[in-house]
């Protein structure tokens, strides 16, 4: 189900889901499938995550508890997109890890080396070559 476009997943998902229930016996209480996207919490008083940011810490716990978000760049990347518009600052990242680290049971090693990992792939993905971050990471980039 993959180098697809994506309108055909869903109608592979529907096939396959068919098939698996000829065979399958239900366990549990059927339920309707919402595909609607998840908008960031509202009216929440929780700090942004950012400035000029709409995404605050209530969606960070959101994200992990509902969104099974588990790392930093699928939480600033992959469901808020903020980390697209927003350069985010050891400070900035590190409040996010802080919230993540509560959701997920993180000693405060596991934490550190989120945030490190967090900084890392950053400056891999978006630095610019030799570049050395305020938290020391030089950038290494391979084009």
């Amino acid at each position: 189900m993959t180098a697809a476009p994506v309108m055909s997943h869903r109608d592979s998902g529907r096939e396959v889901t068919r098939k698996l229930q000829a065979s399958l016996a239900p366990s549990g209480q059927s339920s309707v499938l919402d595909y609607a996207p998840r908008m960031p919490l509202q009216n929440t008083n929780t700090p942004r995550i950012a400035p000029g940011i709409d995404y605050t810490l209530a969606d960070v716990r959101s994200a992990v508890r509902h969104e099974h978000a588990r790392t930093q760049m699928g939480v600033l990347y992959r469901r808020s997109g903020a980390g697209l518009c927003h350069d985010f600052t050891h400070d900035e990242a590190a409040s996010v890890a802080t919230i993540m680290a509560e959701e997920l049971g993180w000693s405060g090693a596991q934490r550190a080396e989120e945030l490190a990992r967090f900084a890392a792939q950053t400056a891999r993905l978006f630095g610019l070559p030799g570049h050395t971050e305020p938290n020391g990471t030089t950038t290494q980039r391979e084009d």
